[in-house]
């Protein structure tokens, strides 16, 4: 028989995934499978263009409507019940790469041009371009409504102040590419990075009060589970959960066959994580999971997103915390 071309390959598992949504109707709400794909992202599936529009990052601004940013430079808004996309932000001249709401009405995006995106959902605008990095903005997070902070390839985190558009502070110390950015509270911060170590940081101060040490490759993302606790993956293929007092790693998880591209906390006791999955045998599968977002509502939403297929895929789960065991996906996204 004929071996196949990867074309070949693509397009057969392509009609595969088009049957699995056409199920859609049939699904039962809490089934924990396949309920909905957003698709307006320009994906790698249109044939008519073969360009990697992939969708990179996902912001939920409440329970029926979230937004997306994509490779092809365009931040969408969703209506989850409809299907649809019902507003597109245009602005950006490249690579979406990250989203944090402020608002109901107001949230900012960072991009592979180096800046930072106010915007104005009801008007559909950007409002306000923040400049200073000198190279990607790859993380974004939100202290108040008038104060954030960014993550950028030039190895910097800026402190920046809202209503003015200018950075108050800078802070350094990383020396590779700043991946991830998460919270503890109103004056403290930790950041991952691709130097392998993750910082706890003092706003105040502007310095890094102390270094955690323990992946032995990048740090691709972090998630707080209290004010003394959260957790890290990395491309080392580990979970990390750390103790800030003690500045120490007191468990690793190991399963993933892959590096850890992800992670969202369900309760303080549980989480999910996605892995990146390469298949050597002509089997496609996504190249990664590359942001999932959970969010306790009448539903548990859990939103997936392929960066190979420009589509955003919501699992809906059963109400409530679900554990491992319930989760049912379809086979063409696999976690690990």
């Amino acid at each position: 028989m004929k071996n196949k071309n990867l074309r070949e390959i693509f397009r057969e598992e392509w009609e595969k995934f088009k049957r699995l949504e056409n199920l859609e109707n049939k699904i039962e709400r809490n089934n924990g499978i396949l309920l909905k794909t957003f698709q307006e992202h320009k994906s790698l599936f249109d044939w008519s263009d073969r360009s990697d529009t992939s969708v990179l990052c996902l912001a939920v601004l409440d329970n029926n409507t979230f937004i997306s940013g994509s490779k092809d430079n365009i931040i969408k808004i969703w209506n989850i019940e409809k299907g649809i996309s019902t507003k597109t932000f245009q602005g950006h001249t490249h690579y979406i790469f990250c989203l944090a709401v402020i608002d109901n009405n107001t949230f900012i995006s960072g991009s592979h041009d180096n800046t930072i995106k106010l915007w104005n959902i009801d008007k559909g605008i950007s409002t306000k371009t923040f400049l200073g990095h000198t190279d990607s903005v790859r993380c974004l997070a939100v202290l108040d409504n008038n104060t954030f902070i960014s993550g950028s390839g030039d190895y910097t985190i800026k402190l920046w102040n809202r209503g003015k558009g200018i950075t108050t502070k800078t802070f350094q110390g990383h020396t590779k590419w700043v991946n991830c950015l998460a919270v503890i509270d109103n004056n403290t911060f930790i950041s991952g990075s691709d130097d392998n170590t993750i910082k706890l940081w003092n706003i105040d101060k502007g310095i890094s009060s102390k270094t955690f040490q323990g992946h032995t490759n990048w740090v691709y993302c972090l998630a707080v589970l209290d004010k003394n606790t959260f957790i890290s993956g990395s491309h080392d293929n580990t979970i990390k959960l750390w103790n800030i007092d003690k500045g120490i790693s007191s468990k690793t998880f190991q399963g993933h066959a892959h590096y850890v591209a992800c992670l969202a906390v369900l309760e303080n006791n549980t989480f999910i994580s996605g892995s990146g999955c390469f298949e050597r045998e002509n089997k496609f599968h996504p190249k990664k999971v590359s942001a999932y977002y959970v969010e306790k509502l009448k539903y548990l939403y859990f939103v997936a997103v392929s960066e190979q297929r420009g589509t955003l895929s919501p699992l809906l789960l059963n109400s409530g915390y679900p554990s491992l065991a319930q989760m049912h996906t379809p086979q063409n996204f696999q976690f690990s």
